[in-house]
Formats: structure tokens, C-alpha cells, sequence
């Protein structure tokens, strides 16, 4: 079995032009993703699950700071159509095991009980893919870091290789819907801003956290 190492593949025995890698690299994920598919050691699967999203998460980088082109997105498109065909195969209690949700410890922060109540009416012991056609609908709530940034991943995949422009979809369904919506952005100078739907900009207020050894006296 192919083996990813904390989302990483093996280097290739010799040198490749920058697509060329990129082309191997993806047939080695896809290689390994067979491996994972057939195997019977529900561990290895966990762990296979695991390095391959964060391999996802890597290459979608390299991908970006590259400005890859189309074809390349068209595989990866396809490599993370089947990563996430694998997670399916992943029971709702070792996806939680293998992607622990985001714990926080205010009050406000619920994001640990919601990604627990997404599987109300689902068979803990079952896989994923016995129990709802799209995987999506679980990953796309789902409140872990890894995950967050797998499904950026999806998105930048889906858009680049279908020649797709994603954010101008869901500002067309915001408006449809009356929603308000701020977009973020960054000058030169690194300061940050929004802007809401009228076109109206307003700087970006950060929070800091408050430090634990402060506490709120009433």
C-alpha cells in the first residue's frame, strides 16, 4: 500500500518539470486512494483519510501560489472527488475520531455540539455513504480546521476546472435572498477592510481574545 506521511508522498526517484510533478504527485495520490479503498483495516483507513485530506489541503496551495493550469485543476478536481468518496466509506464515529471538532470554551461557542448534532438520526457504526447520498452536506458544517480547509480546497477545485466563478454565484443568491453580506479585503499597506452589498467600506475591528487569567467581575 502506498503510504502518505502526514499528507506528504513520497519524492520521485528522479527530477520532473513543475506540471510534470504535479501530474506524477496526483497519480500517486490517486494510487493511494485505490489502496485505501480496498483495504479491510478500518485504522489504516482513518489514517489513510486523514494524510490524504491534508495532502488536499497542500496541493491546493501550491496550486494557487503557481497559478496552475486548468488541466492540472481538472485532476485535482478528480483526486478530491475521490478523497471525499473516501471519507464515505468512514462510520460518523471515526470521522469524529479522525477529525476532532473544534473545542471552545466560551459560551458563545457552540461549534463542538453543532458538528455532533449533524449526525442526529445517523447509525454511528454505519459508513457515511450508506446513509446519504452526498457527503457534502456533512462536510460542509463540519467544525474542524483540517476539514474547513479541505472544503476550500473543493471550492477552488470545482471553480478552476469547470472554469467556474463561485462568488459571483452565492453574491447572486445573497441578493436574491436579501441577505447582507461583507467582503474583506486588504491595501497595500496591509490594512484591512470591508465592504458591504451598497458598496459602503468600513475597516475590519479585530477582537483580540481576552487572556485566561483575566476574568469578568460582575
Amino acid at each position: 500500500m502506498l503510504k502518505l506521511i502526514n499528507g506528504t508522498l513520497p519524492k520521485p526517484k528522479r527530477k520532473f518539470a513543475a506540471d510534470e510533478l504535479a501530474e506524477k504527485h496526483f497519480d500517486m495520490a490517486s494510487k493511494a486512494i485505490t489502496d485505501y479503498c480496498y483495504t479491510e483495516n478500518r485504522w489504516a483507513l482513518m489514517k489513510g483519510c486523514y494524510n490524504l485530506v491534508r495532502y488536499a489541503i497542500y496541493r491546493n496551495t501550491w496550486l494557487m501560489e503557481s497559478k496552475a493550469p486548468k488541466h492540472l485543476w481538472v485532476q485535482f478536481s478528480n483526486v478530491i472527488c475521490a478523497i471525499k468518496e473516501l471519507i464515505g466509506r468512514l462510520t460518523p464515529r471515526e470521522l469524529l475520531c479522525t477529525f476532532i471538532p473544534r473545542k471552545a470554551y466560551e459560551e458563545w461557542d457552540n461549534a463542538y455540539f453543532y458538528t455532533l448534532d449533524l449526525f442526529n438520526g445517523y447509525d454511528m457504526n454505519c459508513p457515511i455513504e450508506h446513509q446519504t447520498a452526498d457527503v457534502d452536506l456533512v462536510l460542509v458544517g463540519y467544525q474542524n480546521v483540517h476539514i474547513s480547509l479541505f472544503n476550500t480546497a473543493c471550492f477552488y477545485a470545482d471553480d478552476f476546472a469547470h472554469d467556474r466563478n463561485k462568488f459571483k454565484e452565492l453574491v447572486s443568491y445573497l441578493d436574491r435572498k436579501g441577505i447582507d453580506y461583507h467582503v474583506s479585503h486588504k491595501d497595500a499597506d496591509g490594512r484591512e477592510y470591508v465592504i458591504d452589498k451598497n458598496g459602503r467600506i468600513s475597516p475590519l475591528k479585530t477582537v483580540k481574545p481576552r487572556p485566561k487569567w483575566l476574568r469578568v467581575v460582575k
